[in-house]
């Protein structure tokens, strides 16, 4: 038999009771490098790796005591010097019932070795990656029942690990959320990736914001086997966004405020003259019937003038309340351009008149409608008209005109004033927020700011047109918009 092993290109070696090594074929010598006499009896462990020498004996000795077969791993000197990982069998051998030895054998394994080395490390690098990881990770079977969770995600949720695997995401999340689960199943399933932004309740109760991305895991041949989960927490940029909503609500809201200061004292001329007008009426037509003799036309004449001014005085009420109220959640609505103007005009007319400024109107027809939300309409020509009269104040002729008409794509509003104008470096600034040409304690510097996103959100655009005087802005609104424009906050 020995004859026939030396022939094989595989290492075998022969030992006796005692464990002693008496025999070493061709190719574990031409391995070695060293010659039958070197390694027989103990020699051979002189080719072991030190570090593996123990546990190799350990081996090896055990299962000689035991007379069983085994199987072991260590690194064995090259010829070159180098050491080699190499796997040995050892198998019991017995003649007529009696132990006489072990034979065994060796193979170089040394690169598969390696190549399975790495592929460990890199598997327990992705496993800390995975639990060490800041995003919540998830996989699912195809049930959707979680089978993995990482701490991130259970810290995210406040639930520990044995709390999650087997449930579903379902189970923690919120209610209102659940209706899409079968729409992104549906486009998962078809696309493989799914992407998506959800509300998931935490063990306490309170809501996390997360942003998803979902990938179906396929095998070799494209079989879907499971569903593997990113879970980003998105809560603070979330309550983030809804406190600079809050904050840009609240800097709409001063615009308004300081529009409306600055307004105060021609609004109060504007409602003093028709009260005015009212109280002579009511004494002309109480000292009439006082005297008793009065004459019914003149009474009806002076019931009619009370009429209308009181009319005139609800115009303007109105129109405060309708520059004041928030209508940020509106829906467009078609409103005449003309009514537009003529509501907006209302608020300062009075301002313009008591200030010595000559206005124009360039009135469009009553005839035209635009699809928007018309208090911020006229928030945005107010601002753009005091903007208008701020400019002018130091000027030897002050006027401004307010133009109104259509061409093929746009409602165009169009404010112009005899200003100095701006200075060209300035024209990537004005639009900025806080930033203002006016003195300081003069204005929010948000107005114009504003008025851009009011514009935008209605499909609409602010620019200015020209710098030198006459200082022109123009404010566009398209005729066709989508019917779902956007809310700004």
């Amino acid at each position: 038999m020995y004859a026939i092993l030396d022939q094989v290109p595989v290492m075998f070696w022969a030992a006796g009771p005692d464990h002693r090594k008496t025999w070493l074929n061709k190719a574990y010598l031409a391995f070695t490098g060293k010659t039958l006499g070197q390694l027989v009896s103990s020699g051979w462990a002189d080719c072991i790796e030190r570090e593996d020498l123990d546990i190799c004996y350990r081996t090896y000795l055990d299962a000689f005591s035991m007379r069983e077969i085994y199987e072991t791993e260590y690194r064995l000197k090259r010829h070159d010097g180098t050491f080699r990982w190499v796997k040995e069998w050892g198998c019991p051998q017995f003649t007529n019932g009696e132990f006489t030895g072990y034979l065994g054998s060796c193979i170089d394994i040394h690169e598969t070795y390696l190549h399975q080395s790495i592929l460990k490390n890199n598997q327990e690098l992705l496993q800390k990656s995975y639990e060490d990881s800041p995003i919540g990770m998830l996989k699912l079977d195809l049930q959707g029942r979680i089978q993995l969770a990482n701490r991130s995600f259970c810290r995210m949720l406040g639930y520990s690990s044995a709390e999650i695997i087997g449930k579903t995401p379902q189970d923690f999340t919120h209610p209102d959320d659940l209706t899409r689960y079968d729409d992104g199943r549906q486009t998962l399933e078809k696309d493989s990736v799914l992407e998506d932004e959800k509300r998931y309740l935490k063990k306490d109760g309170s809501i996390v914001y997360a942003l998803l991305r979902v990938t179906m895991i396929r095998d070799w041949l494209g079989t879907p086997v499971a569903w593997f989960s990113q879970v980003v927490d998105i809560t603070s940029k979330v309550k983030l966004e809804k406190e600079m909503d809050r904050q840009r609500l609240l800097a709409t809201n001063a615009t308004k405020m300081a529009a409306l200061g600055e307004m105060a004292a021609g609004m109060a001329h504007e409602i003093n003259n028709p009260l005015t007008i009212i109280m002579g009426k009511a004494q002309q037509i109480e000292k009439s019937l006082l005297s008793g003799s009065f004459d019914k036309n003149d009474l009806l004449e002076h019931c009619g003038k009370i009429q209308q001014t009181v009319n005139r005085i609800a115009t303007i009420i109105r129109g405060l309340r309708a520059f004041a109220r928030d209508d940020r959640q509106d829906p467009l609505t078609m409103a005449t351009v003309y009514d537009v103007v003529r509501e907006t005009l209302v608020l300062c007319h009075e301002k313009f008149r008591n200030a010595g400024v000559e206005f124009e109107n360039v009135a469009i027809s009553p005839l035209v409608r635009v699809e928007c939300r018309p208090a911020q309409i006229s928030q945005v020509l107010l601002n753009l008209l005091n903007n208008a009269f701020d400019a002018i104040q130091n000027m030897p002729r002050k006027w401004i005109r307010l133009e109104a008409f259509e061409d093929n794509e746009a409602v165009v509003f169009r404010v112009s004033d005899s200003g100095h104008g701006i200075d060209g470096s300035l024209v990537e600034k004005i639009f900025n927020p806080f930033f203002t040409t006016k003195p300081a304690g003069k204005g929010t510097g948000l107005g114009l700011s504003i008025s851009r996103g009011l514009a935008e959100s209605q499909g609409g655009e602010i620019r200015l047109v020209s710098t030198s005087s006459p200082t022109t802005f123009e404010f566009r609104l398209p005729h066709q918009r989508s019917a779902q424009a956007e809310v700004i906050a």
